[in-house]
């Protein structure tokens, strides 16, 4: 098996606005990347040198940032992705994607909601559906 195409994008970062966010989600979902990371860009020049060269005004604000948040699941659940935590996409047959589709029983997970389960012994537990 090959290992996993995994893209990491970043949200909120330097002149970023709307058209240019929507450009980049454009260009990953083209690339076919199998996972991807979309972080919200963290400024922090009092612990990076580089980055105090970036004035504030540069940055978008709060609501923007999270409107460009709010803007990328509908956009890469359309592409086909899903997501895992709250900042992370794969693809639907990803083992992660597949994973998550496990379904809390009273002692344990399975991989259908609807199983009957018959236990064995004193403190067994059965249910069916």
């Amino acid at each position: 098996m090959l290992p996993a195409l995994i893209r990491t994008c970043l949200r909120g970062s330097p002149h970023q606005n709307p058209a240019s966010f929507e450009q980049t989600l454009a260009d990953v979902i083209l690339m076919c990347a199998d996972r991807i990371s979309l972080f919200g860009y963290a400024h922090l020049p009092a612990r990076f040198a580089a980055q105090r060269k970036i004035l504030s005004a540069w940055l978008p604000d709060g609501p923007l940032r999270l409107a460009l948040a709010k803007r990328a699941q509908p956009r890469l659940t359309e592409a086909g992705y899903c997501q895992i935590g709250m900042d992370h996409f794969v693809l639907t047959d990803d083992p992660l994607a597949v994973a998550q589709q496990l379904h809390r029983k009273f002692k344990g997970y399975t991989t259908g909601e609807k199983l009957t389960e018959i236990g064995f012994g004193v403190s067994a537990s059965s249910a069916t559906v």
